[in-house]
């Protein structure tokens, strides 16, 4: 085959830079000058074989690492001090202290509604249904997860409750007498202070998820490409170190970013985003990072098992289509499907894993 006989396709497939998409050049060009005339210079070309292997591509965008939106928690009770609080960076789970007014200790329970009434028993609602399941999860007996009654059951494991507490054993959970928040929480900054005068409302400190997360600007217009459950791959701020992770979660409602805080690779910072979370599947990795910028490769296309050749083995063909060269059997047919910045998809007749094909020498 001469030189002038064999051209290289470039640029297929899909930009994985800053959201900018790229596609297929239409022509294929020289991958080496033409000789001169009455040269005999041959064009360079060596060998690869077709190889089933799985191709993917990705868009990358720029996100941060954190632990996600603050929640503003406030006291429930009244007393003349704040006589203990807990430290930033602390972890509280259900069922442990939150803070202390005058020596007693207040807990948490794992519950969206703030408590706004004394529980007894004979009393039915959600608030009750959310004390009934926070302390059946505990496992204080016998206690029915959902269940709106505050009967005799809510008040047998209200009181062993209160016994593992060191509280009165009344049966009834007075205001302010614990707190409800999602949990587990990582304390983010105490408002608080000790020796403070507490009163119901007094804000007390902002706690965050435990759990490292990454919060990705997506423009709107690109929001299409994710879904909750999407794999991607995370690069942390030392620009070496991957993780795997997926999108947790997908905002509901596009916003107008912070121009100070938008990242422009992402595009153009007047542009409405759509958030996305992302989860990372090995955070112990990502821990000593409180808060810094990672890049975010999400999947936008996977063919597993594909046949696949070098980008480089493509020829193009008069008809717009296609061929590879197979040593010993000449130029073949092919259609092409996903491709890599590497790689691509093809298949046609006699094209199997192993068999020998001409490339472009680099």
């Amino acid at each position: 085959m001469s030189a002038s006989r064999r051209t290289v396709l470039a640029g297929v497939g899909l930009s994985v830079v800053a959201g900018a998409a790229g596609g297929w050049v239409s022509q294929r060009t020289p991958f080496r000058p033409a000789p001169a005339a009455g040269a005999t210079e041959a064009a360079p070309l060596s060998t690869a074989a077709v190889v089933r292997t799985d191709l993917r591509t990705t868009r990358q965008y720029y996100g941060t690492i954190g632990y996600g939106p603050t929640v503003d928690l406030v006291a429930t009770t009244s007393g003349q001090a704040f006589t203990w609080l807990p430290a930033p960076g602390a972890v509280i789970q259900p069922d442990d202290t939150l803070f202390e007014a005058d020596g007693r200790t207040v807990p948490v329970l794992a519950g969206v509604r703030p408590m706004w009434r004394a529980l007894h028993r004979g009393l039915r609602g959600p608030d009750v249904a959310q004390l009934n399941t926070a302390l059946a999860r505990l496992g204080y007996r016998p206690a029915l997860t959902g269940s709106v009654l505050y009967g005799r059951r809510t008040e047998t494991a209200v009181r062993r409750w209160q016994r593992a507490h060191h509280f009165p054993r009344t049966g009834v959970v007075d205001l302010g007498q614990l707190v409800f928040a999602r949990l587990p929480l990582r304390v983010d900054a105490v408002q608080a202070k000790l020796g403070q005068p507490v009163q119901p409302g007094t804000p007390l400190l902002a706690a965050t998820s435990p759990a490292l997360v990454v919060a990705v600007p997506v423009p709107v217009d690109q929001a299409y490409l994710l879904h909750r459950g999407a794999a991607v791959t995370v690069t942390l701020p030392d620009a070496v170190t991957t993780s795997p992770g997926t999108v947790a979660d997908l905002a509901r409602a596009a916003t107008l970013p912070d121009p100070a805080a938008q990242d422009t690779r992402n595009g153009n910072p007047q542009t409405a985003v759509v958030n996305a979370t992302i989860r990372l599947a090995r955070p112990s990795l990502a821990t000593p990072y409180s808060s810094a910028p990672v890049q975010v490769a999400i999947t936008i296309d996977e063919v597993k098992g594909a046949l696949a050749v070098p980008i480089t083995a493509l020829l193009a063909r008069p008809d717009g289509g296609f061929a590879i060269t197979v040593v010993n059997r000449g130029d073949v047919p092919v259609r092409t499907g996903l491709s890599t910045d590497t790689m691509v998809q093809v298949s046609g007749t006699g094209v199997t894993a192993g068999t020998r094909v001409l490339v472009a020498a680099s």
